[in-house]
Parts: structure tokens; C-alpha cells; sequence
């Protein structure tokens, strides 16, 4: 008998992939038991539709490709990425499950951390005299199941007027797609940060949230908060 296709279209809600692929996977082994000379799984959204081979390694459905990507700015990249997280239903890696997106995020925050311990210490250099203390980095989990990733920049005079110290956090709310970038007193940026190079990409953002929530803390007091101002 000659080669020949089987195919089904199945419609899958985006929250219930995740189960699918488990069935998918035992499927494939199956039909390959029973004469299939290959198997392969496809996932489509109602804007787009990939297909990519298991290449005999079981299968693997991503739903967004880099190539859409080639040639757009670093500082864009990030967001068309987040635009297109929302578009295809996923994040990352094809991650559609919340622990999957969790771990797609403690990397995230260990790619980004020396890149924000560098942005608070150029402004500790330069506007603070030095005086000031970065501190935090860890994940913490909210009762409510937020994962946030917090760092700060304190001195003694934000310290003395009782205002927030410059603040870089990253959070994923409980009830958010994916997760996102702030400051004490400013927001929201996407984060999509996979790799030592995203994360790179991201230090012009992170020098900017800290440059504003410096700004909005001055005009929460004064200019007499800035050492490098006052000579102190």
C-alpha cells in the first residue's frame, strides 16, 4: 500500500493544551505501534496555525516563532513578543499551564537580576553619592498566588522622609496571562526576558522605571532627598 495521511481537526480550549498534549503522547506511540511511519501534532489559534514534526522525540506545540520577530528592535522585541503571548494563548516556550509560566518566570528573574543590580548601581554612583544599599532579588508567593521578585534601592535621606526606596520589581499577578515589570511609583511594562540576551535587551526599561520612581519620590518631598544635589 502506498504512504498516506490521516488527519483530524480537533477544536481545544486554550486552557485544557496542556491535557491534550498528555493524550497526544501516548497517542503517538500508539500509531506508531500499529505501522505509522511518523506522527505529528499541529495547534492553531484563530489568527495563526503552525504545525512542527515530533522528529521521534514526542511532540512539542509552540505557538509563537522567533522569525516573526528578525529584524525588529530589542527594545520592541519584548512587546510584540507580550502582544503576541496574548494572541496565541501562551507564553514563552508555548507555556500554557501556571506552573509552567512560574517557571518560565524564575528564570526570567535570574537572567534580569545582575541587569537590575546594575541599573540601581549606576544610579546609587551617580545621583546618590554612594550612599545608598541595593537589596531584595528573592521570589516571594502571595497568599492570594502572586509571585513577585522585588529590588531596591535605599539611602538615608528616602529613608529619613519616609517615602518608598527606587524599586524594581517583577510580579506575576495570580490572575494575570504573564508576567510584567515595575517600579514603586510607576508601570506596567511586559516581560518576556528568556535568555541572558533578552535580558540585556531590558536594561534600557529597567534605568528608566528607576530613573521615574526617582523623579515621582523627589516630588513626593524634595530635591534635598538627592545627594548628589545637596553636596551631601
Amino acid at each position: 500500500m502506498e504512504r498516506y495521511v490521516d488527519g483530524f481537526v480537533i477544536p481545544l480550549p486554550m486552557d485544557k493544551v496542556d491535557d491534550y498534549k498528555r493524550i497526544a503522547d501516548n497517542a503517538g506511540v500508539i500509531w506508531k505501534e500499529h505501522g505509522a511511519l511518523e506522527y505529528w501534532e499541529c495547534l492553531g489559534t484563530t489568527s495563526t496555525s503552525r504545525t512542527w514534526p515530533d522528529g521521534g522525540r514526542g511532540n512539542e506545540m509552540n505557538t509563537a516563532s522567533e522569525r516573526e520577530f528578525e529584524g525588529v528592535p530589542a527594545h520592541l522585541r519584548a512587546l510584540l513578543r507580550h502582544f503576541a503571548d496574548l494572541r496565541d494563548g501562551t507564553h514563552g516556550d508555548g507555556a500554557v499551564s501556571r506552573a509552567d509560566k512560574e517557571r518560565l518566570f524564575s528564570a526570567a528573574v535570574d537572567f534580569l537580576a545582575p541587569y537590575v543590580r546594575q541599573a540601581l548601581g549606576e544610579m546609587n554612583e551617580a545621583l546618590l553619592s554612594a550612599t545608598g544599599t541595593i537589596a531584595g532579588g528573592a521570589i516571594i508567593r502571595s497568599a492570594a498566588g502572586d509571585v513577585t521578585a522585588t529590588w531596591t534601592l535605599s539611602w538615608p535621606e528616602q529613608s529619613r522622609a519616609g517615602i518608598p526606596p527606587i524599586t524594581l520589581e517583577a510580579f506575576f499577578g495570580h490572575g494575570f496571562h504573564h508576567p510584567h515589570l515595575r517600579g514603586a511609583t510607576v508601570g506596567v511594562w511586559p516581560l518576556n526576558v528568556f535568555s541572558t540576551a533578552d535580558a540585556a535587551a531590558e536594561l534600557p526599561t529597567l534605568r528608566a522605571i528607576a530613573a521615574a520612581d526617582l523623579h515621582n519620590l523627589v516630588f513626593q518631598r524634595d530635591y534635598r532627598i538627592v545627594p548628589a544635589i545637596t553636596g551631601s
